[in-house]
C-alpha cells in the first residue's frame, strides 16, 4: 500500500499528464481548425475572384470583402442585392 505523500505524488503526477494531453489535443484541433478556415478563406476568393467575371457579380452580401472588392457598384453605394 502507498504512503500519504505516495498518494498525493500519483495524483500530481495523473493531474499533469491530463494536463499535458489536453493541451496538447487542443493544440491539434485548433490547428485543424484553422487549416480548414484558411482553405475555404482561399476557396471563396478563388470562386468569389471567378464569378466576378460572369455577367452577374453583385452576388456577394452587401458589404462584404468580395463585393467591393469585385467592383460590384451595389456593394459600394451599400444597396441590398
Amino acid at each position: 500500500m502507498l504512503t500519504l505523500s505516495a498518494n498525493w505524488a500519483v495524483m500530481i503526477a495523473i493531474v499533469v499528464l491530463l494536463t499535458l494531453v489536453h493541451k496538447r489535443l487542443r493544440l491539434r484541433r485548433l490547428r485543424e481548425i484553422r487549416e480548414y478556415y484558411e482553405e475555404q478563406v482561399t476557396y471563396v476568393i478563388r470562386t468569389g475572384h471567378a464569378d466576378c467575371s460572369r455577367s452577374n457579380p453583385c452576388q456577394f452580401a452587401q458589404g462584404s470583402c468580395l463585393a467591393t472588392f469585385c467592383g460590384c457598384r451595389s456593394a459600394r453605394e451599400g444597396k441590398v442585392v
